[in-house]
């Protein structure tokens, strides 16, 4: 199979724009794609693939929803039913093939929202500092400038003053632990706190990040909390860099060469285009 190359406009399909020279700009969720397999990034258009999270993104306070910016912000009560209220304000505009389909989807919704309630009225030894903090910064990348740019759905800050990312997940399949670790899009909000992702935020100057985390609002426990996964603070080398910012330099690689081999991986079983590519 021959690569899939850059469009006339000198874009990727889903990838960032690459300006002329030496200056580029990605998202989270693109390296994180590349990272998953360059010719995912490259052939899935948008509003494709296999539908495993919650539509919207309701419990992750995305989109029409807003419930990181109703509840987390003290604008609505910590109570299950002013959030339903708000989901079903565009519930009825989300399409499903039947009608049992929206009846058990909201039912998740709802089980996500109650998970959500619980995790967030806990004491957990944090302040949250903001909620869907959009962040772009620029960094080195050999012998390019990146500008890394995306939206952290929460950041904290714990008792010692280290700041963590919060990740929230609607999705079916969390992770395993090991690949916690190494996750990606933890990885670079990690090191996008490194390069001053939070620095406008009050007191978060000079932040040391503490970690990152998702919290699978899908996967809970018996007594109603979700499944959280932690990703300790990134190690760093001899040479000053961490594993991610190695990763972040293989993905510009990939990008700035305008050829996206397929990788064969667990991502090719998600493809809705699997034919033609190894290992799917």
């Amino acid at each position: 199979m021959p690569p899939i190359r850059n469009m006339p406009d000198g874009r990727s399909p889903r990838a960032g724009r690459w300006t002329a020279g030496c200056c580029a700009w990605t998202s989270v969720s693109r390296l994180r794609q590349a990272a998953a397999g360059p010719v995912r990034d490259a052939v899935v258009a948008p509003g494709l693939g296999v539908r495993t999270a919650l539509p919207l993104s309701v419990a992750a306070g995305e989109d029409d929803v807003g419930l990181e910016g109703e509840d987390a912000k003290g604008t609505s009560p910590a109570e299950i039913e002013p959030l339903m209220l708000l989901l079903d304000r565009v519930w009825d505009a989300l399409a499903f093939e039947a009608r049992w389909q929206s009846v058990r989807q909201r039912l998740e919704a709802r089980k996500a929202l109650e998970r959500f309630l619980t995790w967030h009225t806990e004491d957990r030894g944090r302040t949250l500092v903001a909620s869907e903090h959009e962040f772009k910064v620029s960094l080195t990348v050999g012998d390019r400038e990146v500008v890394l740019r995306g939206s952290m759905d929460r950041v904290e800050i714990d008792t010692d003053g280290l700041v963590h990312v919060i990740d929230l997940k609607t999705g079916k399949n969390p992770p395993s632990g090991p690949k916690v670790a190494e996750h990606p899009q933890l990885g670079v909000y990690q090191v996008a706190v490194r390069e001053g992702a939070v620095a406008a935020l009050a007191g978060l100057e000079d932040a040391v990040s503490g970690g990152a985390e998702l919290v699978q609002l899908r996967a809970g426990s018996k007594d109603g909390r979700p499944k959280v996964q932690n990703q300790a603070p990134l190690a760093v080398h001899d040479d000053g860099t961490t594993d991610v910012d190695r990763h972040l330099a293989a993905a510009v690689a990939t990008m700035t060469a305008e050829e996206f081999p397929p990788t064969p991986g667990e991502a090719c079983k998600l493809l809705p285009v699997q034919g033609f590519l190894p290992g799917a």
